[in-house]
């Protein structure tokens, strides 16, 4: 399942600054907690050695793949707005990520609850079909702390 949690904000352009850098800082960690937790668990050269490196890469992007996570700073002209009636907002800022359970929520619904309080704002959490978007619910500043098992449960997982 395609999720997206994007910020809300009245002032979003006052706070955009911060939020990219907080969250492009925080995927940037994680990503090398992810390649740390990897190193650590490889297998040693001597079962490797019989491998391809297409086959090694085929199996990184296959550990990747169940938990993508990507930063998005979009914001539409005003024409492009004015002519897509799928459009929920005019400025996307936040992440999308593909999810199998529920369990992967976690972390980023901490994270991003954290950078709410801190920026005073909302975050919108979303579905993404392949052409449309339906935001699902909110947390964060002022709609407080989300409950993972609550959202998992409104997204369907």
């Amino acid at each position: 399942m395609n999720i997206y949690l994007f910020a809300e904000s009245d002032d979003l352009a006052e706070i955009e600054q911060e939020l990219t850098t907080n969250i492009q800082q925080w995927l940037t960690e994680r990503a090398n907690q992810r390649s740390q937790k990897k190193e650590n668990t490889d297998p040693d050269e001597s079962e490797t050695k019989g491998k391809t490196v297409k086959q090694q890469r085929d199996t990184e992007t296959t550990l990747n793949d169940s938990n993508t996570i990507i930063f998005v700073n979009q914001r539409m002209d005003n024409e492009s707005a004015a002519n897509d009636v799928h459009l929920l907002r005019s400025w996307e800022l936040g992440i999308t990520l593909r999810l199998k359970s529920k369990a992967e929520l976690k972390e980023p619904l901490n994270f991003l609850y954290g950078l709410a309080k801190q920026t005073k704002c909302e975050f919108v959490v979303g579905i993404h079909h392949a052409a449309d978007k339906e935001d699902i619910c909110y947390f964060g500043h002022e709609e407080g702390r989300p409950d993972m098992h609550e959202v998992a449960m409104y997204l369907g997982l």
